[in-house]
């Protein structure tokens, strides 16, 4: 059975969380959602809603899926890592672990949050997103 949005999935708008996130006036788009899933490094989030994206965002959303299964020392670019305080201990560690560890408190929680923002520098992927045709 299908309804208005042509899948059975009836919480695509909330990226499949729809106790965390409430669209109350229903006015949220799927690339909000996307932009959410991203956001959280959510790579299953990221896979339910791509049946449901144009070809401009499935592909953002295929380089976000390989971006966060991808080590964070091979995201960052030469100058980023002459940083003061670079966490070069985090380098082996995927993007989607390095946001996972960026919501623990402490020093590696600290560590993460910046490898996340040296990360989102690089890769601009949020950017990206947000500048793909409706």
């Amino acid at each position: 059975m299908d309804f208005g949005g042509g899948s059975e999935n009836l919480y695509h708008y909330a990226s499949n969380d729809p106790i965390n996130y409430l669209d109350f006036d229903g006015l949220d788009t799927i690339r909000a959602a996307l932009l959410r899933a991203i956001g959280k490094g959510d790579v299953k989030g990221i896979r339910n809603i791509m049946e449901a994206l144009n070809p401009s965002l499935k592909k953002v959303a295929q380089e976000a899926i390989n971006t966060l299964n991808k080590r964070a020392g091979d995201l960052i670019r030469g100058s980023l890592k002459r940083v003061k305080n670079y966490p070069s201990e985090l380098e082996g560690k995927t993007y989607q672990e390095i946001l996972k560890l960026a919501n623990q408190g402490g020093e590696l929680g600290k560590k993460a949050k910046m490898m996340k923002k040296l990360i989102r520098d690089s890769t601009r992927l949020l950017e990206k997103v947000k500048n793909c045709p409706r």
